[in-house]
């Protein structure tokens, strides 16, 4: 096979993507490849690798060879920009050209390589001269004009400029060429049995392009550079590049920089060799040998083909007089790739062979650990190398050597790293990291924000963001800018850990530990066993622990030991030969922040017990693999059941638990060696449940039940009352069983009952399904719900524009004073101080008249400021209602309504509304919400005045409730918050009665104010199903509390912590709604009928 060395015509042109500066890289004469990077050294080795990879596998033949040709073809070009105003027949084009053109055997060639690669013979004068740019132009018109005919709509001139930044050079490629017979055509025999040899035929060169990469294409942009390791990297070029073909060791714990310092001997090796033109250069292949023996079916191919590479390495040209290098940085792998049953043979046996003759050189990287395993399972092999060790720099060294770091990285890729994210980082790594080598640790995350962060600023901010990803850890766990308060978290475990304070408090001082960063890194954060009766959330406290620090309790690592009671079981959690991924190790190293629950410890083999030792005592295990596996940001609990049978044993079955406690104590030291009881922090016995914890663990048990996903797809929200909940809770308590009772239970009595209603009913529409107890059964109930439907047309007051507000606010003065007259009107009473009854009226008619006055006041004030102040500078905050409503009001069709239905059950569609509401264009103004609130203000005093000219004085509760019972008190109280400060806007009389949440309101027509209020509120709370709340009025004066009316129409939908969606508006809003916007959704809530007669005349 031939090594050719193309010399490629090469267009370089410099653009700007989003602002950022980046070079474009093509041939000339073919098109392709095409690489665009934002540095030239990164696009030179990218398209080197692309025009390598065109001729992968390449066979020179009659076919074949044009595309050889035209790479290789380089004749002296004239490269030059045209501007060109082209006529296409009524379509005017105006833009800057690049020609390119060359002579060659007395003709003059013109090509247009933006343009189709398109090329023609330009047609000399008498003079024997081509006028270039004249030709040019005419046949550009003429292509342009076919190309316009072709495309049609999608003819886009601006992709056929040019860019004045654009030149040509030289590009060199060695490719490697397979020679071919020129036959005209081949016979189907030839060809079928072809098929058969080239299954086993491997071509050196070739195959290693497919398992490795040449390190030395990598130059100069693509290669790490290790800064401050002059001695090191002077001593391995030494070594590699003028030695004896000695095979070279480097040994260093994980992130000291190995990959680094044979990047950097490469790159200085290449940097004086540049300019020695003729000269061969050694090259360094990465090679994988996993991927050795990928896609080889047949025995003996793997040995054919990776034969085939290191003869290509040992002679990779016909005159070459010293061989290339392999690097290979997985050498365990080397032991045992190639092993079948069929026979012994490994990569390491056929390497053995080159390497005691030095005819290539092997450079390996490993750590302490992987290397000591290879010198206990083939000392031989381990001994033919030469070691160099490197060790874990200085703190200020590596300090220096990130410092580095970061300036390489901000210029490839274009981000800012602060000062204060490398502080961050550093002190990341000195509380959780420490086991990890610096510089490595550090620099590693900083690569992820500087590829993640591209062309931005990186601050503490985003690192603490991807160290929560990275470590699976929330923020407030690590920012210690975040302060947790001790009754916080005690409050925050004791709700789901319920009936065991001693547990509560232990694993509350495992966060408070985390938090304060005193745990010793040298061991586990701490060791718990968890011991006591079956059943009383031992496994439940493991995940409580998990949910708190990772937010979810997905994250727990849980090996049931149970599955290792055999001698077998320590090969399987570290490891073994044939499955070298140890289910303990394997969990750990690749999650090494979180709680790892060891179930049933007490049923494991023996030798585990001996294997725990290693970690409770030094916090760190060596895998199979010689990997180092770091427990010291792991939270260890085991959970055992010993002593139970004999605390069940006692009369009465529990006694005391202080008796309790000796006997479990008694236990666990009788089973487990001193030894390993001394290594465990604590040992926490739980408590027997009693039955008033049942009540409460029922309560967390429905609503594990309502996560299933049968009511989440379904869109049907279970609600169980009180009373069946306590019914059932009796029922399934057995204090020897503790909750598992009480949980199959529930699945007897609640799911069964669900399932069977969910089975038999079908709805298109959203559900609430309740579960209440009459005559000693359980009666379910399905009430559906449904979506209000958009106000049809324009309900906004239409406002005038800044020109016409003083007139519109002598409107509104105009309207007031005609409602004042007939409120005097109205009031034409001459005893109010006899009759008892007339007085309050008189009274409130004063309270109104005092209200129109007020309001007068202040659209007077606002109409002086009018023309006087900007809209900018108006003394009123904007509304902050904006249109994020996922179905536009015109399309209320029935599938519309499916739709939406189907879309506000799913986390996507709510996540929509806050994007659309987040980064939508603000609906208000400053001087338009003015405007607004107190049009609004002048037609609600209005719809007073009708209601006093009528005698209509409404009196009664406003209420809120939830749909479920004994969940949502947070969400009625943010609803009674809300309506209680509207009131008090509209200075209507009102008083809140937060024990029965209800507020006492009257005036006249607020039963017309408050009719469309009226209905369901929805809040989807984080990994919850909705929560339905009801809102009526009751215009009753009976102190008892009514219940709630059947309606069933859901008026406004609440996105946690983030926004409110009014259904009937189109309207978004933030969760922390103000009076004044609150306001705007009671007046849409109106009538049709209601609107028109408080509607203002213009």
């Amino acid at each position: 096979m031939a090594l050719i060395t193309l010399e490629i015509p090469t267009i370089v042109r410099h653009l700007r993507i989003d602002g950022v500066s980046h070079y474009l890289l093509r041939p000339l004469f073919v098109a392709y490849p095409i690489v665009v990077s934002r540095r030239y050294e990164d696009a030179v080795v990218q398209y080197q690798k692309d025009v390598k990879n065109a001729f992968k596998g390449f066979t020179l033949t009659s076919r074949t060879a044009q595309q050889l040709l035209w790479y290789q073809f380089r004749p002296e070009l004239n490269y030059q920009h045209f501007l060109f105003d082209l006529n296409l027949g009524g379509y005017f084009v105006k833009g800057l050209f690049g020609v390119a053109d060359f002579s060659m055997q007395g003709h003059r060639f013109i090509v247009l390589p933006f343009v189709e690669n398109y090329m023609f013979m330009g047609n000399p004068d008498e003079h024997g001269e081509v006028a270039v740019e004249s030709q040019t132009k005419a046949a550009l018109r003429e292509l342009l004009r076919s190309i316009r005919n072709r495309d049609d709509k999608e003819f886009d001139p601006e992709q056929y400029f040019s860019a004045k930044k654009e030149f040509i050079t030289d590009i060199r490629v060695d490719v490697h060429i397979k020679p071919g017979p020129f036959q005209i055509e081949q016979t189907g025999d030839f060809q079928f049995f072809h098929r058969f040899r080239s299954n086993t035929d491997f071509e050196g060169d070739v195959e290693i392009e497919k398992i490795g990469s040449d390190l030395n294409n990598r130059y100069p942009g693509a290669l790490d550079r290790a800064f401050y390791q002059d001695d090191l990297v002077e001593n391995l070029r030494k070594v590699i590049f003028n030695g004896d073909h000695a095979p070279l060791a480097i040994i260093g714990p994980e992130g000291v920089g190995k990959h680094a310092v044979i990047h950097e001997t490469v790159w200085r090796y290449m940097d004086e060799r540049r300019n020695e033109n003729g000269q061969r250069t050694e090259r360094i292949w990465h090679l994988d040998p996993l991927r050795v023996i990928s896609g080889m079916s047949i025995v003996g191919m793997w040995e054919k083909r990776f034969e085939a590479i290191l003869k290509f390495v040992q002679k990779p040209e016909e005159n070459a007089q010293r061989p290339d290098k392999i690097l290979i940085d997985n050498i365990i792998a080397l032991l045992h790739i190639g092993k079948s049953a069929s026979g012994s043979l490994t990569l390491s046996d056929v390497l053995r062979t080159y390497m005691e003759k030095r005819q290539l050189q092997l450079i390996v990287l490993a750590t302490p650990g992987e290397w000591q395993i290879v010198q206990e399972k083939d000392r031989r092999f381990s001994d033919l190398f030469q070691v160099i060790r490197m060790s874990e720099p200085s703190v200020e060294l590596a300090a220096k050597i990130i410092l580095q770091q970061r300036k390489k990285l901000e210029q490839d890729n274009g981000a800012v790293i602060s000062i204060q994210a490398i502080d961050q980082l550093l002190t990341l790594h000195r509380n959780y990291l420490k086991s990890k080598p610096l510089p490595g640790s550090v620099v590693n995350l900083m690569r992820q924000l500087a590829v993640k962060y591209r062309n931005r600023r990186i601050d503490a901010t985003q690192v603490r963001e991807e160290f929560r990803i990275f470590s699976g850890m929330e923020e407030h766990i690590f920012d210690v800018t975040k302060t947790l308060g001790p009754d916080e978290i005690e409050n925050d475990l004791a709700q789901v850990l319920v009936g065991q304070p001693q547990a509560v408090g232990v694993l509350m001082d495992v966060i408070q530990l985390i938090k304060s960063r005193l745990a010793d890194r040298s061991k586990p954060i701490v060791s718990l066993l968890f011991t006591g009766p079956t059943g009383v959330g031992k496994t439940q406290a493991a995940k409580v622990l998990c949910q708190y620090l990772s937010g979810s309790e997905s994250r727990l690592m849980r090996l049931d030991m149970n599955e290792y009671i055999d001698s077998g079981a320590v090969g399987r959690l570290i490891g073994n030969y044939y499955q070298p991924e140890g289910h303990l190790t394997g969990k750990v190293r690749f999650q090494p922040f979180g709680v790892l629950l060891l179930d049933e410890i007490e049923k494991a083999h023996s030798s585990v017990f001996d294997l725990l030792l290693q970690v409770l005592d030094d916090g760190r295990l060596t895998d199979s693999l010689g990997r180092t596996v770091d427990f010291s940001n792991t939270v260890i609990i085991m959970t055992s059941n010993l002593g139970a049978s004999e605390v069940g044993a006692q009369p009465g079955f529990f006694g005391s638990n202080r008796d309790n406690r000796a006997i479990f104590n008694k236990a666990v030291e009788n089973f487990f060696r001193p030894e390993f009881v001394n290594r465990l922090d604590q040992i926490v016995i739980f408590n027997p449940l009693e039955l008033d914890h049942i009540l409460n663990i029922a309560r967390l048990q429905i609503k594990e039940l309502l996560q299933r996903d049968g009511f989440v797809r379904r869109t049907t929200i279970l609600s169980v009352s009180k009373e069946a909940l306590e019914w059932v809770a009796q029922r399934g308590y057995d204090a020897s069983m503790g909750g598992r009772a009480l949980k199959r239970q529930i699945e007897r009595d609640l799911t069964t009952l669900s399932a069977e209603q969910l089975v038999s009913t079908y709805s298109d529409q959203p559900i609430i399904l309740t579960i209440s107890l009459e005559g000693g059964q359980l009666r379910p109930e399905i009430t559906p719900l449904d979506y209000a439907e958009p106000i049809e047309g324009e309900w906004l007051p239409k406002l005038p524009d800044q020109r016409h507000s003083r007139r519109f606010y002598q409107l509104l003065i105009q309207e007031l004073d005609r409602m004042k007259m007939r409120a005097d009107a109205k009031n034409d009473n001459k005893n109010a101080l006899i009759d008892r009854e007339e007085g309050k009226r008189q009274w409130r008619f004063f309270d109104l008249v005092s209200n129109i006055q007020e309001c007068k006041e202040m659209l007077q004030h606002a109409m002086l400021r009018t023309g006087q102040v900007s809209s900018a500078h108006l003394p009123v905050i904007p509304l902050r209602l904006k249109h994020g409503y996922p179905v536009l009001k015109k399309d209320w069709s029935r599938a519309a309504r499916e739709s939406l239905r189907d879309r506000l059950f799913q986390e996507e569609a709510l996540a929509e509304i806050n994007q659309a509401y987040l980064y939508g264009a603000p609906e208000f103004d400053s001087e338009q919400s003015e405007l607004l609130n107190h049009c609004i203000d002048v037609m609600l005093l209005k719809l007073a005045v009708i209601g006093f000219q009528e005698d209509r004085l409404d009196q009664g509760y406003l209420y809120a409730s939830s749909c479920l019972d004994g969940l949502g008190s947070s969400e009625v109280h943010y609803l009674l918050d809300g309506y209680e400060s509207l009131f008090k806007l509209l200075n209507i009389s009102h008083q809140a009665d937060r024990e029965n949440k209800r507020i006492w309101v009257e005036g006249y027509g607020v039963n017309w104010l408050l009719e469309g209020e009226q209905g369901v509120h929805l809040f989807y709370l984080s990994h919850q199903n909705p929560l339905p709340v009801k809102v009526w009025f009751d215009p009753t004066k009976a102190d008892t509390v009514s219940s709630a009316p059947p309606f069933s129409r859901i008026i406004r939908i609440y996105n946690g912590s983030s926004t409110l969606t009014d259904l009937r508006t189109n309207f978004s809003n933030a969760i922390n709604i103000s009076a004044p916007e609150l306001k705007l959704l009671l007046y849409a809530g109106l009538s049709e009928k209601i609107k028109d007669r408080i509607a203002v005349p213009r």
